[in-house]
């Protein structure tokens, strides 16, 4: 981890370089017109000679995992492939003379290929042999729901890794146009997946100089014209990342890590209490098979939770808890009691 965390940090953009970078997530629901708006965005980028890079989350998910509590290990998994390809594309253009950042080999599950495919036309750095870099202003543009605030601040960590601006476009649609819209797709998301993401939706604050929130009663003028402003700032206002805070949030992860391993020791335990009390004859059968599940459940947690992309940005205590409350329900999901 800490080599990685080296590895990145000789990427960062120097403090006086020239050469400005930021990032842009467009967050909001399904049907909320954020797609849409990122092309039309795109488009105006490349008539003022802007680079911009646009990753679209639906054209790297699979169409047959979507939200829900039955797939959210494999949801989750995609997602992080996602990211971590991502912040491999932010070191590869940042520092496109580092030997060490091989984008073909190390973007998980192929998504490489997707990655080149779909982006190479948007931005001449990311030609096959990476022989150099443009001096223009770069622009990554990521579009997704993006509905917890924590997975916002996976993107809000790479920024400040690599010392870079960062901002949000919040899409606001209200969710019966959501619907509406999404009743017209040739490929509609489930009502249901619209209604819960709806639910849970944790807005960014719109106070802050970085987040800009578009609704429908702008023009499509207007919301470029804002867009284009918040990506002026954050190509002035580039993220540090201070040691102490470092420090800070690795034992807080640490903490992090205990209490979930010690969450899952409990629901264990009490499992085989009631299967003692309920059931006649040898229980390790059960025991063994519910230990193996924590073993998986830990490793992924670590996972996470150490990677360089996680480390400096942490769940609020809000956030924990329903982390937990899911661990909860995928346990007595997958081991149902009778």
């Amino acid at each position: 981890m800490d080599e990685l965390q080296g590895e990145r940090s000789n990427c960062r953009v120097p403090a006086n370089s020239q050469k400005k970078y930021c990032l842009v997530l467009l967050c909001g629901l399904p049907a909320s017109g954020k797609s849409f708006l990122a092309r039309r965005l795109c488009s105006h980028l490349s008539q003022i000679d802007i680079h911009y890079i646009h990753v679209e989350y639906d054209c790297f998910m699979s169409e047959n995992i979507v939200f829900s509590q039955y797939n959210e290990k494999q949801w989750k998994e995609q997602r992080f492939n996602v990211l971590k390809s991502v912040d491999i594309l932010l070191q590869k253009n940042i520092n496109f003379d580092c030997e060490d950042c091989t984008i073909i080999d190390d973007m998980p599950n192929n998504l490489s290929a997707l990655f080149m495919n779909k982006m190479a036309t948007n931005c001449d750095c990311l030609q096959e042999k990476f022989q150099k870099s443009s001096e223009l202003p770069h622009v990554f543009i990521v579009d997704d729901n993006m509905f917890y605030s924590s997975m916002r601040n996976s993107y809000l960590r790479l920024c400040r890794i690599y010392s870079i601006g960062f901002g949000i476009v919040y899409v606001n649609t209200p969710v019966n146009v959501c619907l509406e819209r999404n009743d017209t797709r040739p490929h509609p998301v489930m009502t249901s997946t619209i209604i819960t993401m709806n639910d849970k939706f944790e807005p960014p604050d719109i106070t802050k100089e970085n987040v800009v929130q578009i609704s429908t009663e702008l023009s499509f003028g207007d919301c470029i014209r804002f867009i284009s402003q918040l990506i002026d700032y954050c190509f002035e206002h580039s993220l540090r990342t201070s040691e102490h805070q470092n420090v800070r949030d690795k034992m807080h992860v640490q903490s992090l890590i205990d209490t979930t391993d010690q969450y899952l020791r409990k629901l264990i335990s009490d499992r085989l209490n009631f299967e003692r009390k309920n059931l006649a004859g040898d229980i390790r059968g059960v025991a063994k098979t519910l230990h193996i599940y924590k073993k998986c459940e830990m490793i992924n947690v670590r996972r996470i939770l150490k990677s360089p992309v996680f480390i400096d940005v942490l769940p609020s205590d809000t956030e924990f808890q329903g982390y937990l409350e899911d661990i909860d329900k995928s346990f007595k999901f997958k081991f149902p009691i009778g």
